[in-house]
């Protein structure tokens, strides 16, 4: 397939997706995005993606395991370990 079709092809799946209603999945990921956003503006002091790092994104899963919510790790062996 030519970098022309499967560049056409992603727009149609972009334009696709955008009109229908994003799948559960996907709804999830936007709300834990969001919600890791706001938890960086509110560090002490304030973080941008920019200079987000491991570290922070460690220290936020902690932070969501406080209020009840299940974090896994997976590893590239497909093992699966909790915070």
């Amino acid at each position: 397939m030519d970098g022309e079709t499967s560049t056409a092809k992603k727009a149609v799946a972009t334009v696709t997706s955008s009109t229908s209603s994003p799948s559960r999945y996907e709804a999830q990921k936007r709300r834990d995005w969001d919600t890791f956003l706001k938890y960086l503006k509110n560090c002490e002091p304030p973080l941008c993606q920019c200079r987000c790092s491991g570290a922070h994104v460690i220290e936020f899963l902690k932070y969501l395991d406080q209020f009840g919510y299940r974090t896994a790790i997976h590893d590239t062996g497909g093992e699966e370990a909790s915070l």
